[in-house]
């Protein structure tokens, strides 16, 4: 099932993030597709904020960046948030060595993956993906597929 969503702000494609993340389990990954400034870390943005988060920025440089969960989910088990960015990846052997296959399959997280064409046949069959596109300089259309077969 498809879901759009036109945002002009972005407070709106946060909204969105946050909405995803009120309605999306941990250990299923998120695969957020687009070009630069299309708007996948201001989505990301969102969704930690949902969780309680201020501030969360791209990893660019250092691939991952993993947030700990601290809100009343479960009081004996800890969940996180694991945010990845490939751009610079350049190799499938550089994305092993970062321990993203464990990351993929981790019950206990949300792992939001931006620029994710190194990985797609790690990904699990079905994942949610999430198509960013930007029709104009102020408009961003989000395509939401859950359980897509990537």
């Amino acid at each position: 099932m498809n879901k759009t969503f036109i945002t002009h702000s972005a407070k709106q494609t946060q909204q969105i993030g946050r909405d995803i993340a009120a309605s999306t389990l941990p250990g299923h990954p998120i695969v957020l597709m687009g070009d630069l400034g299309s708007g996948k870390t201001t989505f990301v943005q969102g969704f930690g904020s949902y969780f309680g988060f201020k501030r969360m920025t791209s990893p660019t440089y250092t691939f991952i960046k993993s947030y700990k969960v601290t809100s009343q989910i479960s009081e004996n088990t800890s969940y996180w948030i694991n945010h990845i960015d490939l751009y610079r990846a350049t190799t499938i052997s550089d994305i092993h060595s970062l321990g993203v296959s464990d990351l993929l399959h981790d019950p206990l997280s949300w792992t939001l993956i931006e620029w994710p064409e190194l990985i797609l046949s790690l990904l699990p069959e079905k994942s949610t993906v999430i198509k960013f596109t930007q029709p104009n300089k102020n408009t961003r259309k989000i395509v939401v597929s859950h359980n897509q077969t990537i």
